[in-house]
């Protein structure tokens, strides 16, 4: 799938999707949305789908950040870990989307497992912080920057995806 929507442009050609097959989560909360595909037209592929797919997760992940940053937390950098860190064209995207350095980690796949440890370990005194112990142990495996050439495209689909949601919001429930 990665192939395939590698050959389609950033920003899918004016498609948009929105994500939510179990509802939209912070900072759009919604229960009631339901997966959206807005702007598909004859020219559109499979591959326009799948991509559309992966910069609208991505286009969430803007969105959290952007609630974050509001809140006065500034957020330099963005760790990508699991699944969705397996995919060079989805880390890819996400950096520009968010026009920031996306990191993969080494130690991905028990990461919520090495999280617990390190909290218990702190909370038992066996190291003097969380923030210490995190900064020992976590290691990159790679590092996706920003191209600065996808970001009028993303800019454009990132206005499609908070109007679409910000349209929706309220009415999803009686669609």
């Amino acid at each position: 799938m990665d192939m395939e929507a590698a050959a389609i442009p950033p920003g899918s050609e004016g498609l948009t999707v929105l994500p939510h097959f179990q509802g939209a989560g912070p900072p759009d909360t919604d229960i009631a949305a339901k997966c959206l595909i807005y702007g598909l037209g004859l020219n559109h592929t499979k591959a326009h789908i799948i991509r559309a797919y992966l910069e609208a997760v991505a286009a969430s992940l803007c969105r959290i950040v952007e609630a974050v940053e509001e809140m006065g937390i500034p957020v330099t950098e963005i760790r990508s870990l699991s699944g969705g860190a397996q995919s060079p064209l989805w880390c890819q995207i996400k950096a520009d989307m968010l026009g920031r350095p996306l990191l993969t980690m080494q130690n991905t796949e028990d990461a919520a497992c090495l999280g617990a440890a390190l909290l218990a370990g702190a909370g038992a005194k066996l190291w003097p912080s969380v923030q210490e112990i995190s900064l020992r142990i976590a290691r990159e495996r790679e590092r996706y920057l920003p191209a600065p050439e996808n970001r009028a495209p993303y800019d454009d689909l990132l206005r499609r995806y908070k109007l679409l949601t910000a349209q929706l919001r309220g009415i999803t429930s009686q669609l």
